[in-house]
């Protein structure tokens, strides 16, 4: 009984630590999602901004259609007009490492990982793009 008691502290000590704020100590009253998301939550129009170390876009659009509850196709990203596949688990899309078909590239590919905040409007994130023999990676910030 000592050590199931211990464990759901620890649990409960570990969810907590996840939700405090940067730096300040306070706890968010919304607790986050730890299971499979809803797409619904992601799609839409984003607009935003892509820094990356070679192509940057100082003005994205990025386009989330839903494909069931858990995943959606992301096209805009990098300018790329081909669909990426995303997988969505809580807040997170996954993007796994894919080819993209696109009329403007050539043998790209690309992968990386979009967060949403607890409100649904920001979504920040990091895409790699390799395309040929040309890697670039990119931190993204998009918002509705």
């Amino acid at each position: 009984m000592k050590k199931y008691s211990l464990l759901v502290l620890v649990c409960c000590l570990v969810v907590l630590t996840s939700r405090l704020n940067a730096g300040n100590g306070t706890v968010k009253t919304k607790p986050t999602a730890l299971a499979t998301g809803k797409s619904e939550d992601f799609a839409g129009t984003w607009k935003g901004n892509e820094q990356c170390q070679a192509v940057s876009a100082p003005v994205a659009v990025l386009t989330i259609t839903t494909d069931g509850p858990d995943q959606v196709f992301i096209s805009g990203a990098y300018s790329l007009q081909g669909k990426i596949r995303g997988v969505i688990k809580g807040n997170t899309v996954t993007i796994p490492r894919q080819v993209v078909e696109d009329p403007n590239f050539k043998n790209v590919q690309i992968e990386g990982s979009l967060t949403i905040d607890s409100n649904h409007k920001t979504l920040t994130g990091v895409f790699a793009v390799l395309n040929n023999d040309t890697r670039d990676g990119c931190t993204v910030n998009y918002h509705r």
